[in-house]
């Protein structure tokens, strides 16, 4: 499924062999349509979605949940926990040392239930 900003992209790519006025009136009803479609779930699904830490990391000191892929006994093991990132290397709650390379993923926590 593409995000949001990718289903922009590519409406305005499609669009650019239209004249000017076709061009805006095309782009700007199907970014209407888009944003109307996705607009409640986009900020969740970016929040569900795992990412991987060579790509990205989350602002420094934010609490996130990892994977860390852990090779230092005989039988190598992925587990998740809570973590940060700070200063170019990762910190989990159960551990007192950086990870560095063991944390694989992250995501943010889900929110809270509220049905209380």
């Amino acid at each position: 499924m593409l995000t949001l900003g990718q289903n922009i992209s590519a409406v305005i790519q499609t669009c650019f062999s239209q004249s000017k006025e076709e061009l805006q009136e095309i782009a700007t009803q199907r970014i209407v349509e888009l944003i109307e479609s996705n607009a409640p779930n986009t900020l969740e699904d970016d929040r569900n979605r795992w990412s991987l830490t060579d790509e990205v990391v989350p602002p420094d000191g934010d609490l996130v949940i990892i994977t860390v892929h852990d090779d230092s006994g005989d039988t190598p093991f992925d587990y998740t926990t809570a973590g940060w990132h700070y200063k170019d290397a990762w910190f989990a709650e159960s551990e007192t040392q950086p990870m560095h390379s063991m944390v694989k993923a992250w995501k943010w926590f889900p929110k809270p239930y509220s049905g209380i």
